[in-house]
């Protein structure tokens, strides 16, 4: 049964929807079918295009952020007495830098292949384009043991002021934690840093309104056959095999869960596992 939290979502979205509006058709959160919504419906959402939300500041970069977009390191600035205490340096690397080709079996078990898709879709979350031009370039630094998870960054996003491909709390998860027998998922979305779970701003955040929250330190990469998996540790400590699933209906978005086969039963979807493969590409050529 869903928690309190999760039913208080759900009532929330569903006023929401009835709020008497001229001329306006409310669309509830439960489809027609008696399933539950996996992104809400019924609600305004922010254009991601908005120059309000498109021209916010991004927070400032160090060099060490810089190095691992492939950037230069940042000019100079002149030296305070404030400023000459100790720092920890952090060595540069040579990025990685390419598009996430994705591949999954259709309802007639073909093969469909594409790309993670640079646009977002109306939630702020990112789906499969199957055309190399509208694909997303990320870049990476890979750790020495394939077994480190890091971050990615997207090179040609929508939202500087969101710079890492990352992960954002699906709004009906019946809590924080994915694994066996849980429907909880992340959908893949624009984030700032973070290593652990937090709440902050990130791109389904500034299309909904909401305050669900977000990691991004979780990628890793196999190094022999480029295809890219999830070091997922719980708040509670325990690691999680998560996979990552297709929503190939109005949503198109990829999310990551610990069990999509609950995922499917509690939307009362067929949702496809899908696999993702990382590609060096020149950025600068595209």
């Amino acid at each position: 049964m869903p928690s309190s939290a999760t039913l208080f979502k759900y009532l929330s979205v569903a006023l929401a929807a009835v709020v008497p509006v001229l001329g306006a058709t409310p669309t509830i959160v439960t489809r027609t079918d008696g399933f539950p919504s996996i992104n809400p419906v019924g609600i305004p959402l922010n254009s991601l295009t908005d120059p309000a939300i498109v021209a916010r500041a991004p927070a400032p970069q160090t060099n060490a952020e810089r190095f691992r977009r492939g950037l230069n390191p940042a000019k100079p600035r002149a030296l305070t007495r404030r400023s000459l205490h100790a720092r920890t340096s952090a060595a540069p690397c040579t990025p990685h830098t390419g598009i996430i080709k994705t591949s999954y079996l259709d309802s007639e078990e073909n093969t469909v292949e594409g790309y993670v898709v640079k646009t977002f879709n109306a939630w702020g979350e990112y789906g499969i384009t199957e055309v190399l031009d509208n694909a997303l370039f990320v870049s990476f630094c890979a750790p020495s043991s394939p077994d480190e998870a890091f971050d990615m960054t997207i090179l040609n996003g929508q939202l500087p002021i969101f710079p890492n491909f990352g992960f954002v709390a699906g709004w009906v998860n019946d809590g924080d934690l994915l694994g066996p027998g849980s429907f909880n998922y992340f959908f893949t979305s624009a984030t700032t840093q973070s290593v652990d779970l937090v709440v902050g701003d990130n791109s389904f955040n500034s299309a909904t309104g909401f305050s669900e929250k977000f990691r991004s330190t979780v990628w890793k990469l196999d190094p022999t056959t480029n295809q890219l998996t999830l070091k997922w540790i719980n708040p509670d400590g325990t690691t999680v095999d998560a996979t990552f699933g297709y929503v190939n209906d109005v949503n198109a978005a990829i999310l990551a869960t610990g069990d999509l086969a609950e995922v499917n039963i509690h939307f009362g979807s067929q949702y496809p596992a899908v696999t993702l493969t990382f590609e060096e590409f020149g950025y600068a050529t595209r």
